[in-house]
């Protein structure tokens, strides 16, 4: 029997996949606490005060960035090394019966 894939393969392929979600969780903690941080100077602003545009702004940009960040992402980069990981368990583990 002639090995296509070896179990280094298959490893590599976990440690691609888990590196990528880590660094798409990072991105997003730091969103969360930017937000966050932002939310608490809105808050204790007072009222009618010049400056609350400058928490919004902020926000909004940063929102549009990440929106476009998780899209590119998690789109390509994430989604082929995750169907690479899959196609490689699938492989792995053999047939499965469907039905």
């Amino acid at each position: 029997m002639t090995k296509v894939y070896t179990d280094a393969d298959y490893l590599a392929a976990y440690k691609q996949r888990s590196k990528l979600l880590g660094a798409f969780i990072w991105v997003t903690v730091f969103y969360v606490l930017f937000c966050v941080g932002w939310l608490i100077y809105y808050i204790n602003l007072p009222y009618k005060d010049p400056m609350q545009a400058l928490p919004q702004t902020c926000v909004y940009i940063i929102s549009v960035l990440y929106v476009i960040f998780a899209f590119v992402f998690m789109g390509i980069p994430f989604a082929r090394a995750n169907r690479y990981y899959n196609m490689l368990t699938s492989i792995s583990t053999g047939m499965k019966d469907v039905e």
